[in-house]
């Protein structure tokens, strides 16, 4: 196994829950839309320099035109392109891009995404989401092709906003292509998301339940997340402090990390744990990493115990990259500074196909794992 910094490195900054900074007053926009009855239909292409907000209850049909995001005459580009206006909301059959924007890091709410569900339930159909960046270099922690988020962040929430997010197709993305952060249950099917390949600039992700977010990635095809700096790790599909999430029948290729599933302790706020989460009949190719189940006690987050217990990992194909794959499964809890008890007690690995790693399968630190029938 590498140094504990390199796997536990996958979330790379783009987890934070920032503040808001201030937004330009005006907008301009030339994108008009003609309303029937709860859909605003996108009468053609477009572009905005500021969040187009989608009103409470409405569907927003983009009719196969685009919006590009562009930078205002002053300032830059702040926030989604387009965003929710109230608790429910859908967009279905709409193009996003960007052109040109200023290399400008921001947080919180300011944060670049092309679709922000933010406490809000609906569907994202459909879409095609491309060049979500601030210029093939940057390396700022936003960029997300689309995004649902809640309150709370810490794996307590009750009554999660429902999101559906399906067929859409999510390319050259800056972070991550798909985002599920908190109090979510997020069902993410039928999706392409494919970022920029290998680059040394920033960590990207494929799709990312993150913070108590749970529900389904199911059928998915994902690609080219690769991290070529030191330190840090790309993944195809990342599980942060998230428990119950079925992963199932996706397709994930050259990214450096296929299925990653982690808890930190005290990161998310609070012990959310990253635990029962099923890992089904997937495919990996092109992995440093097939599938890898982590607990981990990092100072100052080791006041709470980390948690990443009870995952099955069943029946999947798991293919390394040549000559480069390390690891076809690891299953680990250990100590990386400071107090703490990790666990990664009770993970199953069974009746899955493992070729092209050094080490097929390694448990590090996890009592209770079980490992049958397992070819490589």
């Amino acid at each position: 196994m590498r140094s504990a910094i390199l796997l536990m490195a996958f979330v790379a900054g783009a987890l934070g829950l920032g503040m808001t900074a201030t937004r330009n007053a005006e907008a301009a926009t030339t994108c008009t839309f003609t309303t029937a009855g709860s859909t605003m239909r996108l009468n053609a292409d477009c572009t905005t320099d500021a969040t187009i907000v989608i009103p409470n209850g409405m569907t927003l049909d983009g009719r196969g035109k685009t919006i590009t995001a562009v930078d205002p005459v002053a300032g830059h580009f702040l926030g989604a392109i387009v965003k929710n206006g109230g608790a429910s909301a859908n967009v279905k059959n709409l193009k996003l891009a960007t052109a040109g924007l200023a290399n400008v890091c921001d947080g919180g709410d300011d944060r670049l995404r092309g679709i922000l569900f933010q406490g809000a339930s609906g569907t994202i159909s459909d879409n095609t989401i491309q060049d979500i960046r601030q210029g093939p270099s940057s390396g700022c922690q936003e960029g997300n092709g689309i995004e649902a988020r809640n309150e709370p962040f810490d794996g307590t929430g009750s009554n999660p906003a429902r999101v559906t997010i399906t067929s859409n197709r999510i390319t050259q993305y800056q972070k991550t292509g798909i985002v599920a952060n908190g109090n979510v249950r997020a069902t993410v099917t039928g999706n392409f998301v494919s970022g920029i390949g290998p680059v040394g600039t920033i960590a990207q992700n494929g799709i990312q339940f993150g913070y108590g977010a749970t529900g389904h990635i199911k059928d998915n095809t994902v690609l080219a997340n690769a991290y070529t700096g030191p330190g840090w790790s790309s993944t195809g599909i990342l599980l942060f402090e998230s428990s119950g999430v079925q992963v199932q029948g996706n397709t994930v290729t050259d990214s450096q990390v296929g299925i990653a599933i982690e808890s930190w302790g005290c990161y998310a706020g609070g012990p959310a744990g990253a635990n029962d989460n099923q890992v089904v009949h997937n495919t990996i190719s092109g992995a440093e990493w097939g599938v890898t189940v982590v607990a981990l006690s990092w100072a100052p987050y080791s006041e709470c115990d980390a948690q990443a217990n009870g995952t099955k990992i069943v029946n999947n194909t798991i293919r390394g990259l040549a000559g480069v794959g390390d690891q076809g499964i690891y299953i680990g809890a250990y100590v990386v500074a400071g107090p703490g008890t990790p666990q990664a007690d009770g993970n199953r690995a069974v009746s899955n196909s493992i070729s092209g790693f050094t080490t097929p399968i390694e448990v590090d630190g996890a009592t209770g794992t079980a490992l049958h029938a397992n070819d490589h």
